[in-house]
């Protein structure tokens, strides 16, 4: 039964590997955003929350509570779109 679970690992894992770089190939944007939500996953973890809520502390020492929410509202201002330039019909200024 041990082998049958680590091979089942294994598979998803290279399965999830392979949908990985489809999905950078045929959709950019998909890749990021998932790449992304990887990311942000990690950065709710305890270890990096704690560094985050002892800067929330020096930052706001009134109000030094941190909570999962307020993590997940931090991330989403990070993670704002920016529009890209746009060049004028001569393309030689950026607006």
């Amino acid at each position: 039964m041990e082998f049958l679970n680590k091979l089942k690992t294994y598979l998803e894992t290279r399965v999830e590997n392979i949908r990985s770089h489809i999905v950078k190939i045929t959709d950019p944007d998909l890749f990021l955003e998932e790449a992304l939500t990887k990311i942000d996953d990690v950065l709710l973890k305890e270890k990096v929350s704690e560094v985050f809520q002892n800067a929330l502390k020096e930052a706001d020492p009134d109000n030094p509570q941190f909570t999962e929410e307020q993590m997940k509202q931090l991330i989403e201002r990070m993670n704002a779109p920016v529009p890209i330039p746009r060049r004028n019909q001569e393309g030689d200024r950026v607006r």
